[in-house]
């Protein structure tokens, strides 16, 4: 016998409907009922797989994302959101200004991990999160690994990091932010951009992030 999944997409007109079954309280006991979770415009994205037990796709409601996604058989659905990336294990979205970690398992206390340091580098994210002794969280992703350290100050040495995004480039960015640690010890943060050698290889670059007490132009 086949056991289908507790929700599903259909096509209603123009319209593509995500309906699925929920559990709510009636008389002493849980009724299972079936209903429209969301009412989008378009499906953006199929199922992309996070792991064989984690997958997600994405809807599109009006200018806004609303990304759905099957955790050991569960449909968890997110906030609407302007914008969203895939950064390994994470999925992330871009809410009323400030990017979230989506934890959908923990029902909605997503973690704000802030607003890209530079612009066009999409790994590390700096929250200020108003602390008068610690006022600022660096977020970054190395190895795939999601990674943090609280900060008392944090300031970017450059405007933007050349290249930073080729993939057959493999360099280092030396001293592209000053970092005054929860401990009060100053770092100079330099990132390693892995060499990609073959142009057939399908990949992003990976980065690796030196944290150092001393600054690395002098001896590199």
């Amino acid at each position: 016998m086949e056991i289908k999944k507790s929700y599903e997409l259909r096509q209603f007109g123009n319209k593509v409907v995500l309906i699925g079954f929920t559990l709510s309280p009636s008389f002493g006991y849980q009724e299972c009922k079936m209903k429209v979770l969301v009412e989008a415009d378009e499906l953006v994205e199929k199922e992309h797989a996070l792991s064989p037990n984690d997958f997600f796709f994405v809807l599109r409601v009006g200018e806004e994302f609303v990304l759905c996604r099957d955790v050991g058989g569960h449909i968890y659905i997110s906030w609407p959101c302007k914008d969203y990336q895939l950064l390994y294990p994470d999925v992330l979205f871009f809410y009323q200004n400030i990017w979230y970690r989506w934890t959908p398992e923990q029902h909605g206390n997503n973690e704000q991990i802030g607003n890209y340091v530079w612009d066009d580098f999409h790994n590390m994210f700096v929250l200020n999160q108003n602390h008068p002794e610690v006022p600022f969280v660096l977020h970054y992703y190395e190895e795939g690994q999601h990674k943090k350290m609280a900060c008392k100050e944090v300031e970017p040495l450059v405007d933007e990091l050349h290249g930073i995004n080729d993939i057959y480039i493999g360099a280092t960015h030396y001293d592209v932010m000053k970092i005054v640690n929860d401990k009060g010890e100053t770092l100079w943060l330099s990132i390693k951009q892995e060499l990609i050698i073959s142009p057939l290889v399908a990949r992003k670059p990976e980065y690796h992030f030196i944290f150092s007490q001393k600054p690395q132009i002098a001896t590199k």
